[in-house]
This record gives structure tokens, C-alpha cells and sequence, in this order.
């Protein structure tokens, strides 16, 4: 996100539905997340827990590395003829290219840097249960449980939750006239971008 906002400051991208819009996080994070599992895959299999930290996470993003820029490279090279566009639809895409690309390559960037450096300093150093099988982080087990009691107790209580969910819909209904309109204006202001406009009379 931040590679996304740096490059609309700098190529004086405005932030509205189509540039923001097109961003999809489960793409921004593809890469990390490859490279935490095969990284968790690795430890789980040490045969040598001596090993430094350091080497394995260098052999797990290695074994990765290919894979993860190919499949980022991919999605780029599909935005890059959304790049050549002219007058109104230039206008109109262009923004959201620019802006998925630009998130996407701070994501390739992260992904390959600070992710494994992270992991090197904050994983521990045997990740498996001597089986083959993965440990699971006592942090990661109490948020698994509580999401698991919340998600019972929700489906428990599935007809308040549905009436609340609906009555708060219907309520936000009734509102949504003055959404994004202030003095004659739509749109929102975010500093370094200024891509407010005239509404229609």
C-alpha cells in the first residue's frame, strides 16, 4: 500500500473507485504468504535443528523466489497495455493501472526484503513437532479458538444476527442521498491529492 501511494502522490493519481477500487489484497499478499508456508513447510522437516535461522529462510525464499516474481511479473505484464491508453479511456483506466502495478511491484519488493528478514528474527527456530507436522504458535491456537467460539455462537444466534445485520442495511439505506456530497462537491480530499469536482446540477 504504501509503494501504491507513493507512485499516485507522484504521478498525481486520484483516489476514487476506480484507482482504489481495483486494488485486491489477497494479490498484494501472495507473495509473502508463499514464502511464509514453504519457509513453516521447511522447518517442519529440519532434520538439523542447529542450523542458523538465517540459512533456512535464505533456502526457503530461494527455492520460491522464481516462482513468486513469475506469478507477480504475470499479473503486471496484464496492466501494462492498460498503460497506453488515450483520452477517455486513458482517463478512466489508466489510474487503476498504475495504481495495482505500483502496489504490486511494493509487494514483490516486500515480499523479497523485509519478509524474510522478519522471519529470520521472529519465527521460532523449530516450527515442526518432530513428526513432520507443523507446531502451531500459541498465540496463533488462543485466536483460532476465540474466532471458533464467536464463529458457534454466531450461527447459534444466526436469526438476532441476521435481524440486526438487515435492520442496520435498511437504516444505511435511508442515509446514503448525502454520502460523499458536501457544499455542492463529491469526492474526498487526501493530502498531496486534490481530485475534488463539481457535481452535477
Amino acid at each position: 500500500m504504501l509503494g501504491a501511494t507513493t507512485a499516485m502522490v507522484a504521478f498525481d493519481v486520484p483516489g476514487n473507485l476506480m484507482s482504489l477500487g481495483a486494488l485486491d489484497f489477497g494479490l498484494i499478499v501472495d507473495g509473502s504468504v508463499v514464502l511464509i508456508e514453504n519457509l513453516f513447510r521447511r522447518l517442519a522437516h529440519e532434520d538439523n535443528p542447529n542450523r542458523p535461522m538465517a540459512r533456512r529462510v535464505f533456502e526457503a525464499g530461494l527455492e520460491v523466489l522464481r516462482p513468486i516474481v513469475f506469478a507477480i511479473g504475470i499479473i503486471i505484464v496484464v496492466y501494462v497495455p492498460i498503460l497506453t491508453f488515450r483520452e477517455v479511456e486513458g482517463k478512466m483506466f489508466r489510474p487503476m493501472a498504475i495504481t495495482v502495478c505500483s502496489a504490486l511491484v511494493g509487494s514483490l519488493i516486500f515480499a523479497l526484503t523485509l519478509v524474510p528478514a522478519l522471519s529470520s528474527l521472529m519465527l521460532p527456530v523449530a516450527a515442526g513437532d518432530g513428526e513432520g507436522g507443523e507446531h502451531e504458535a500459541g498465540w496463533f491456537v488462543w485466536l483460532r479458538n476465540r474466532y471458533s467460539d464467536s464463529l458457534d455462537w454466531t450461527i447459534e444466534h444466526r436469526r438476532p444476527v441476521l435481524g440486526e445485520g438487515g435492520a442496520a442495511g435498511v437504516e444505511g439505506r435511508g442515509d446514503d442521498s448525502h454520502v460523499g456530497r458536501c457544499r455542492g462537491h463529491v469526492g474526498a480530499r487526501i493530502p498531496g491529492m486534490a481530485f475534488w469536482r463539481q457535481s452535477e446540477q
